[in-house]
């Protein structure tokens, strides 16, 4: 802090040097404010210089600007004998020590230069405490927005400091409200639905025990073969029925699909069993159903039967689309085996790619006529994500529906 004593007043050279010509002081005296001094020069009665702290062109300037020209600006005379003395001095603050006068800057240049730091630490500081409090802020609103995405919306929101963050917050709690409330009816529908779907495996377990037990009675008396093998398409489709419908049941308790069977699945053994079933539609569809099996891998590594249900469902789902055609590709990449199913019909609608893989789905009736519950391509879409592959719906190029069931060959 600056004290008396140690700083001097701007105006404290010149206060003195006024005193010390009032008291018409000797050489002596007036040497010992010369140190506070801009510089001082001494000259003989004639003007020339004798002695002084700047250089003697300096000295002859001041001796025209004083005696001369009259000018005294800051500047203040003395007179000895046979000497004359020109001192020149500043309004400015000094310090009383000369060595703090050597080595550092004038003191108001030094309290400017505190100012100037002062002002800057409070700058700093400021934005220091700002930054700190948005950082919380924003770690407190990704706390809230992680919540939201894991659906965990029992939370208050907190009230901020700052009108902006309150705003967003506002906005994300009447954001939390509308998502609560519409995930309560997600909720509600997805209950309902399970009991829909829960009523409808329990009614379908009914006709198809009237099915099988009229059917065993069939095959006991029936002795022509033809029958007996049509008897035999009807038993294994009324077998694949009994099989989706436990599967349904299991998919619908658990939510999360039919616990794997894993094994090797040879690929003759797989084109093998999608040659049966295309034979049992043929037979019981009347149209032309053709298999090309193009892939070069000998086994993949699946749950055989809830594979082959996959398949056997898209297969049903494009007979029963299909004008008179459907044809089955099997070919690979080395990585992956393909399975394309594609039929001659009408093809996908736009929403029937987007929600064909919902469950209870049935897109537009007038398009197949035929008594669909929505289930084929959801099932063989859960099964496929079991098994980390996919089932991918389309159109064929030329016309027609394109299903794509993609199954890792490892």
């Amino acid at each position: 802090m600056m004290m008396d004593g140690q700083i001097l007043q701007a105006n404290y050279v010149e206060n003195q040097l006024n005193e010390m010509q009032e008291n018409e002081v000797d050489k002596v005296e007036v040497m010992t404010i010369t140190p506070y001094t801009k510089g001082y020069a001494i000259y003989n009665s004639a003007g020339h210089f004798k002695e002084g702290n700047i250089s003697s062109k300096k000295a002859q300037k001041w001796w025209n600007q004083c005696i001369n020209e009259g000018d005294l600006f800051q500047k203040k005379i003395f007179e000895w004998d046979d000497e004359i003395c020109i001192i020149s001095y500043g309004v400015i603050t000094k310090f009383s020590n000369q060595s703090l006068n050597r080595y550092l800057p004038d003191p108001g240049i030094i309290a400017i230069l505190l100012l100037i730091a002062g002002f800057i630490a409070d700058i700093i500081w400021i934005a220091w405490n700002l930054k700190r409090k948005l950082v919380n802020e924003f770690d407190s609103i990704k706390e809230i927005t992680v919540k939201i995405e894991n659906q965990a919306l029992d939370f208050d929101i907190y009230d901020s400091g700052i009108v902006e963050i309150s705003g967003l917050l506002d906005s994300i709690h009447s954001m939390q409200m509308a998502l609560m409330k519409s995930l309560e009816n997600q909720w509600s529908q997805a209950h309902e639905l399970k009991e829909q779907v829960a009523s409808l495996a329990h009614d379908i377990k009914t006709p198809l025990t009237i099915i099988r037990g009229n059917l065993e009675l069939l095959k006991e008396t029936e002795k022509d073969e033809l029958n007996l093998e049509l008897l035999n398409y009807i038993d294994e489709g009324t077998s694949q029925l009994e099989d989706y419908t436990n599967i349904l049941v299991e998919i619908n308790t658990s939510g999360k699909g039919y616990k794997l069977n894993l094994s090797n699945y040879m690929l003759v053994d797989l084109v093998a069993d999608i040659e049966r079933e295309k034979n049992s539609l043929m037979s019981a569809r009347g149209i032309e159903i053709s298999l090309e099996n193009n892939a070069g891998i000998r086994e993949i590594r699946c749950d055989s039967m809830l594979l082959m249900r996959a398949i056997a469902n898209i297969i049903n789902n494009a007979a029963d689309f299909a004008k008179s055609y459907v044809l089955i590709k099997v070919d690979d990449d080395g990585d992956h085996l393909y399975v394309h199913i594609i039929d001659d019909g009408s093809g996908f609608s736009e929403e029937d790619i987007k929600k064909s893989k919902k469950q209870l789905y049935m897109g537009d009736i007038s398009r197949h006529g035929s008594r669909h519950f929505g289930m084929g391509l959801y099932i063989a879409d859960t099964i496929l994500e079991q098994h980390h592959g996919s089932v991918a719906v389309k159109n064929n190029v030329d016309g027609g529906g394109h299903v794509e069931i993609c199954i890792p060959c490892k």
